[in-house]
């Protein structure tokens, strides 16, 4: 006989989201016979996920990073739980994160030139450079090693999920981590600045010299602030795991 802890394993149950009790065939309207929440809060239309997964857009980048790093509960237990759209905003976030050496390097480029006559910025060979070049390697170069620390992260929160006891299918991993991979952003942006900051320590003049690293402390520098971000991923995901652990995806029923 099919027990409770079978049938909370299927994708398709609907579990009530605080405990975990398989609510399938009961009425929406009642309550959850284990720890008394409400059906209808556990239903999967209650997680329509940030607005940036249906209308992308800036501004709506904007509010879901604002909602995944500073959100409370509430914009945690409304994380979608869908395959296709995580993995739009993981590509998305992967990418810009990847990005971030690179536009830091074009911004400096960029605030050295504005005191220079106009036009001097289209000819400059270093914003050339870094436009037609340094994008485009950023991206083909960083993009393979996140998505990689992404894909051992899933696997560790799934295999974390099953030793607790939760349902955190592959589904649910894939939807926790492109919510949390915001943090890639940050801790690439953040090892870019320390790049900056590594270079003023050594007292060189630019960037693009390497040669002022002699030190460990400059070196250190980004390694660290990309571990800063890093700890951001893995304290949204774990967070995300948290408030994820019984989530019923579209068509849970």
């Amino acid at each position: 006989m099919a027990t409770q802890q079978d049938h909370r394993r299927d994708p398709d149950a609907l579990l009530c989201e605080s405990c975990g009790y398989v609510l399938s065939g009961l009425d929406t309207a009642g309550t959850c016979p284990e720890c008394g929440r409400s059906i209808e809060s556990s239903l999967p239309d209650r997680r329509p996920g940030p607005r940036v997964l249906d209308e992308p857009s800036f501004r709506s980048w904007l509010g879901y990073t604002r909602g995944a790093i500073f959100g409370g509960a509430a914009d945690r237990a409304s994380i979608r739980i869908d395959e296709a759209s995580a993995r739009r905003l993981l590509t998305l976030n992967v990418r810009l994160a990847a990005a971030a050496p690179a536009l830091g390097l074009l911004g400096w480029r960029a605030a050295q030139l504005m005191v220079h006559p106009a036009g001097e910025l289209a000819r400059d060979r270093v914003f050339q450079l870094g436009v037609i070049v340094g994008l485009p390697v950023c991206v083909l170069a960083l993009a393979p090693v996140l998505r990689l620390l992404t894909w051992i992260e899933r696997r560790g929160i799934m295999l974390f999920g099953r030793r607790h006891g939760w349902r955190v299918t592959r589904e649910v991993a894939l939807s926790v981590c492109a919510h949390a991979s915001i943090g890639w952003v940050i801790a690439t942006s953040l090892a870019t600045l320390g790049v900056f900051a590594g270079m003023a320590l050594a007292g060189a003049r630019t960037p693009i010299s390497w040669r002022s690293y002699v030190d460990w402390a400059p070196m250190a520098l980004p390694v660290l602030a990309f571990g800063v971000g890093m700890i951001c991923f893995e304290l949204l995901v774990f967070l995300g795991v948290r408030a994820c652990r019984y989530a019923n995806r579209p068509g849970a029923c």
